[in-house]
Formats: C-alpha cells, structure tokens, sequence
C-alpha cells in the first residue's frame, strides 16, 4: 500500500483554500482519497470530510463510493499537518478503509470509521 499526505496548496492564502486533500492510499487493487472541504467562514471555519473509494479494473480506476464522514470537523485541524489519527487501506481478505481523524488538539482523536469495500 502507498499512502501519500498532503496539506492546503501553498500559492493560495491559507484563507482562501476551500478543499484540501488529507490523504491518499493505493493499494494494487484499490485506492482510497480523504478531502476536506471548507463549509464555513471565521472566526472558527469547518469543514466536511469525503472519502471517495476506486476500484481498478482493466487498468482504470474506476470510483466505486464517496460518502462524508460523519460529523463536523475544524478546517484549520483537518487541513493541518496532524489530521490524521489512522488511515488504513486493507485489500486482503475483507477489503476496507478506516478513517480516524484529529477533532482537536486538545479533544484527541475521534472515533473510527471503517467503509467495506466490494470484493471481486
């Protein structure tokens, strides 16, 4: 599996960003993305977390599900650095990602989510 991290686009003011891709994982089978998507202004802005989950197929990826995580998130937390708690891509036996997410510094992480993906 590859995973790969990423925060806000740095040529656009942090102020102006309004989606962020948290992560990305791949897997020769699957692939699984995490974006953030800023919802509200200041003082405070949020954000909706998406996953959205691939199938390969004949060389393609192909999406197979996007759906939001449950909740509302901090912008500033989900788009930073230390977002992620644990994102997990497991293609073997039964298929699935798990998404933990930092609901603030202070708070700590959130609950798991587990999304099963499809079999054959």
């Amino acid at each position: 599996m590859t995973l790969f991290l990423a925060g806000s686009a740095a040529a656009v003011p942090a102020d102006r960003v309004v989606a962020a891709t948290i992560a990305t994982a791949t897997s020769p089978d699957f692939r699984a993305e995490l974006v953030a998507n800023r919802a509200s202004g200041e003082p405070a802005p949020t954000a909706t977390v998406m996953l959205t989950t691939f199938r390969r197929a004949r060389g393609t990826w192909h999406t197979l599900e996007t759906g939001r995580l449950a909740g509302t998130f901090f912008w500033k937390t989900v788009s930073g650095p230390r977002a992620l708690c644990q994102f997990e891509l497991a293609s073997a036996n039964r298929p699935h990602v798990t998404v933990q997410l930092l609901l603030t510094p202070s708070l700590g992480c959130g609950k798991p989510t587990t999304v099963l993906l499809p079999r054959g």
